[in-house]
């Protein structure tokens, strides 16, 4: 389990902050790729937040970033994972 250290209440920002999006987006990637078939529970257990916490952070993750690409694709309703493109 992975602890992020912080007091409860703070807020990660800058450089911080997109560095968590891009573990969160990763270790997202891995849990798809492995056929987890609840990736945010395994999200929030690992990094230690709630599964709302871990959607909004991959709401985020899917979201363009000061001109730089999303971190993840779009999401298909009702489906883990990354949309394929038509």
């Amino acid at each position: 389990m992975q602890s992020t250290g912080r007091a409860p209440g703070s807020r990660l920002r800058g450089a911080a902050a997109e560095e968590l999006l891009q573990q969160v987006a990763d270790a997202y990637r891995e849990a798809i790729a492995a056929g987890d078939p609840s990736p945010r529970n395994t999200l929030a257990s690992r990094f230690s937040y709630t599964n709302a916490h871990v959607g909004r952070l991959l709401v985020l993750a899917r979201r363009p970033r000061d001109g730089r690409p999303p971190l993840l694709g779009p999401a298909r309703p009702g489906k883990a994972g990354e949309a394929k493109p038509p």
